[in-house]
């Protein structure tokens, strides 16, 4: 194992999330703001509580087990390469 290989574990995580933080999360400050959306509720609740609790909400959680799982990989990686493992 080499430092590179650490790194580029890092890289890859950083490349993976970024789009997707982009993507979901940039346009909703524009979707919250439109009339349309300030008014609309679904069983009394706006719908801006709807997008964020079942679409924001699940895909930050699924992204911090993805950056859980690639830093304990990474930290693994770093104490074999050390020889304290």
């Amino acid at each position: 194992m080499s430092w590179s290989a650490v790194w580029s574990g890092r890289s890859w995580l950083l490349r993976c999330a970024s789009p997707a933080w982009r993507c979901c999360f940039a346009p909703l400050p524009i979707l919250f703001a439109l009339p349309a959306v300030q008014d609309f509720r679904i069983l009394g609740v706006p719908l801006d509580w709807w997008v964020l609790g079942a679409a924001v909400y699940p895909v930050v959680y699924l992204l911090a087990r993805l950056h859980r799982r690639q830093a304990e990989r990474i930290e693994r990686d770093l104490t074999d390469l050390l020889g304290r493992g």
